[in-house]
This record gives structure tokens, sequence and C-alpha cells, in this order.
């Protein structure tokens, strides 16, 4: 659930043109007075990070309308994701 949280919010974030440091700091010039929240994702650091690298990689297979889901599947094994998330990720960003 907490990588469903991030990608929500990182995802449109990420397509604006920011990185994992950009949304730090955007996170906490408008949301610093928000505690929970800032603490929430600097303890998920890691977990940021590695969604703005999952939504990398995901640019690579939108000109192509996901239509090579092993070759998806094999590309996020390479991050360290777990088989089950990555067909959430896979039918999240490919509308199904």
């Amino acid at each position: 659930m907490k990588h469903s949280l991030i990608r929500l919010l990182a995802r449109p974030l990420y397509y604006m043109g920011f990185d994992a440091d950009c949304f730090f700091e955007w996170l906490n010039e408008n949301f610093g007075g928000k505690t929970e929240l800032i603490r929430f994702f600097h303890e998920q650091r890691d977990m940021v990070a590695k969604v703005f690298e999952e939504l990398e990689l995901c640019v690579k297979y939108y000109d192509t309308g996901y239509d090579n889901r092993e070759a998806f599947v094999e590309d996020f094994k390479k991050l360290g994701i777990s088989h089950d998330e990555i067909l959430r990720i896979y039918g999240e960003e490919a509308g199904r």
C-alpha cells in the first residue's frame, strides 16, 4: 500500500520533470508543516527513489502501448520488485 501511495503522488510529478531529489524539495516546500506526511516520505526515501526508477522504466514502454508484457516483467525484475507488484504496476500503466 505504501508503494501505491508513493506512486500516486510521484507519477504526475515525474511527468512534470521531477526526480526523487526534486520530489523531496517540493514536498518540504508544500507540506512542510505536515510533519507526519513529511516523516512518512522521508522514512520511505528508498522506496521513493525506486518509484522514480520504475517510472523512468515505464517510459520505455509507453510508446509501444505496453504490448510486450514479458519484456516489461523482465526489466522490472531487475529492480528487485516482486512478481505480483510488477503485474500490478503493468496493469496500472497499461490501463488493464
